[in-house]
């Protein structure tokens, strides 16, 4: 016999707010992340999202919208130089999402190497004129793209060396979450309402100019205190391997992880403020505390944030 979900109506508000509470911070860190395209002399942030499958990755980006954001499902190194040869070096785009990220994996060694090792170049470093295993491009001035990257734990563990023995890791933003019971359930009975009417529009995100944003030394110290915990969290992660012989080993982070994301976190802040008020963007002490309640997301699959 069929069973019928049935929740009393005060919890099932808290569940769904709870829900919507933790999505919408994730829906932000996108958002900041994107924004950070508009600030000056920094480079623009890149983000890993780590989830099992059907946690609401594709939800996420869907609800995060920018006409400056361009989104890529063939995943292979001759099209994202394609992409960045035709709409990056113009600007038309500032971002990437690159939703079937996973797909990767059924491709070869080689491939998954080479695609890889480009993004690398392209999320901090930038790519210019010349050679890429084989394929020649022109571009004006050196391209750099913002990446949203979804991935499944799984996948992540599996390229982990890979990813850690090129700076791939420290080079994204790694954010983990994982759903609750009361969130999925919350989830389970929006979408059976939801299916009855109209799809959800997406946040739409306007385009502002380049700011400089200055933050205040003070602020800047107060940052790295609290970054402290985080970096203690993701340097814990450990990926177990073994040889041939058996013998098992530990691979763990790339020690450039905490300087890099010292840096990053730093854009973050700025991209905050710019995200808030576009016209005249500030770092306060209410910035600050705004982004450090979203420091609880940055994590790695081991250790995912419940929401």
């Amino acid at each position: 016999m069929a069973h019928t979900l049935k929740i009393q109506p005060l919890y099932s508000f808290l569940f769904y707010y709870y829900m919507l509470y933790g999505i919408n911070d994730l829906i932000t860190i996108a958002k900041v992340c994107y924004y950070s395209n508009y600030v000056y002399d920094e480079n623009r942030l890149s983000v890993l999202y780590i989830a099992r499958p059907e946690r609401g990755k594709t939800t996420i980006f869907n609800r995060f919208y920018s006409k400056k954001t361009l989104k890529v499902d063939d995943i292979s190194q001759k099209t994202i130089l394609d992409y960045a040869e035709r709409y990056f070096q113009t600007n038309k785009y500032k971002s990437m999402y690159l939703p079937d990220f996973v797909s990767l994996a059924n491709h070869s060694y080689s491939t998954v190497n080479s695609t890889i090792s480009l993004i690398n170049r392209l999320v901090e470093e930038g790519i210019k004129d010349g050679l890429f295993y084989g394929l020649e491009y022109h571009f004006t001035k050196p391209v750099k793209i913002g990446m949203f990257v979804p991935i499944t734990p799984n996948f992540f563990i599996k390229l982990f060396k890979r990813f850690n023995d090129i700076g791939f890791l420290s080079r994204f933003v790694p954010i983990s979450y994982e759903y609750s019971e009361s969130t999925r359930l919350s989830i389970l009975q929006e979408t059976v309402v939801k299916s009855k009417t109209e799809p959800e529009k997406p946040v739409r995100i306007s385009a502002p100019k380049i700011y400089d944003v200055v933050v205040p030394e003070d602020i800047k110290q107060a940052l790295q205190i609290q970054l402290e915990p985080v970096l203690k969290r993701l340097n814990d992660f450990k990926v177990i391997t073994y040889d041939k012989k058996g013998n098992r080993s530990y691979i763990t982070p790339d020690p450039q992880l905490g300087i890099r994301l010292n840096k990053k976190m730093l854009v973050f802040l700025k991209a905050y403020a710019v995200m808030q008020n576009p016209k005249k963007p500030q770092v306060t002490y209410q910035t600050l505390s705004e982004v450090i309640r979203l420091f609880d997301y940055i994590r790695y699959p081991d250790n995912p944030k419940m929401i």
